[in-house]
Formats: C-alpha cells, sequence, structure tokens
C-alpha cells in the first residue's frame, strides 16, 4: 500500500460577484447544503472527466483506460440519476440519443528504414473500412 501525502490544490481567480462560477464557490463553501467538504467535490468532479486522460498521460494500458471509461461514465450517469430526481425533471424523453463515432480499423504495417536521403512516398487510401463500435 502506497504511502499517503498531503496535496493542496490552490486556484485564485478573480471573480464577477454574479458570475457563474462565483455563484459555484458560493455553493460549494456552504457546509449546510452540500454533503461532503469542498475539496472533495472538487477533485471528484475532476476524476469524473479526467481520469482517463490522467491514465493516458501516464502510458496506462488500453484496457485499463476502457476501465476507466467505463467507470467514469458509470459516475456520470450515477450523477445524472441524482440530479434528475432531486430536481425532480426528468429529460430522458427530451434529450437526442448519442450514436457512438465510427471507429477506423487501421491496418500495422511494418517499416522499413531507409537511407536519410531517400524522399518519403505518400499514398492514398481509397476506401478505408468503417465498422460501428459495438455497444
Amino acid at each position: 500500500m502506497g504511502s499517503k501525502r498531503r496535496v493542496n490544490i490552490q486556484y485564485v481567480r478573480q471573480l464577477n460577484e454574479d458570475s457563474i462560477e462565483a455563484r459555484l464557490e458560493k455553493y460549494l463553501k456552504d457546509n449546510k447544503v452540500t454533503r461532503y467538504p469542498k475539496g472533495e467535490l472538487i477533485i471528484e468532479a475532476l476524476l469524473a472527466f479526467y481520469l482517463p486522460l490522467v491514465q493516458e498521460y501516464e502510458g496506462e494500458t488500453q484496457e485499463k483506460l476502457r476501465q476507466s471509461l467505463i467507470d467514469v461514465n458509470y459516475l456520470w450517469q450515477l450523477h445524472y440519476r441524482y440530479l434528475q430526481r432531486r430536481l425532480g425533471i426528468d429529460l430522458d424523453s427530451e434529450l437526442p440519443t448519442v450514436t457512438p463515432a465510427p471507429v477506423y480499423v487501421v491496418e500495422e504495417q511494418k517499416v522499413t528504414p531507409k537511407p536519410v536521403s531517400s524522399k518519403p512516398k505518400l499514398e492514398l487510401v481509397t476506401n478505408p473500412q468503417v465498422q460501428q463500435e459495438e455497444e
């Protein structure tokens, strides 16, 4: 088990009193309406949005990245359902359905080193294969 360390994240910015950021800051500071301390809420939101990118940055495997996407999707859906119940608004029938983007299959090719003096050749691919990602 790794050792614990204290992390101090500071973000300082001048805000107009009526800006959405100022309103968010006021909400996050109000311990009467939030269930968790401000710092925990901020870290949880950052993890839900950026954990897969952090893992990509660190060179994680595709399987770990895939699992991370599954995890953050679960967090997003859970929070969305919470907001719907809390606010009494059901938008499921009103929101457009998002269709997955096409996945382009790229075939691996062996690259043979050429002398430095040779000019690179470009090839035009006329029929790239496109397949829909399975849900």
